[in-house]
């Protein structure tokens, strides 16, 4: 898949969540954003959840100006960087 593919399927993801009602500002913007991230790396496909911890923790590095120690998870739970972010597959930092 191709950098274009992959806007080409976001923009259709986006018209039809607009269509629904759904403002997408910031989605819009964070969705692009990972896209570039995959690009940056060279790795559009397949898109593997590891790929998304990343860039979620990378980026929220950056997100308001300060460095965050961890993520949050869609439960609130929290997630230290070094372990969200670790690629030795076993869990330890």
């Amino acid at each position: 898949m191709t950098v274009v593919e992959l806007n080409a399927w976001l923009d259709s993801y986006l018209a039809v969540r607009s269509a629904l009602g759904f403002r997408l500002q910031s989605e819009r913007t964070l969705l692009r954003s990972f896209i570039q991230f995959l690009y940056s790396r060279a790795e559009l496909h397949p898109i593997r959840a590891q790929m998304a911890v990343e860039w979620a923790c990378s980026s929220s590095a950056t997100r308001g100006g300060r460095r965050r120690t961890g993520c949050t998870t869609e439960h609130g739970s929290k997630v230290p960087v070094a372990l969200a972010c670790d690629r030795s597959g076993d869990g330890d930092p």
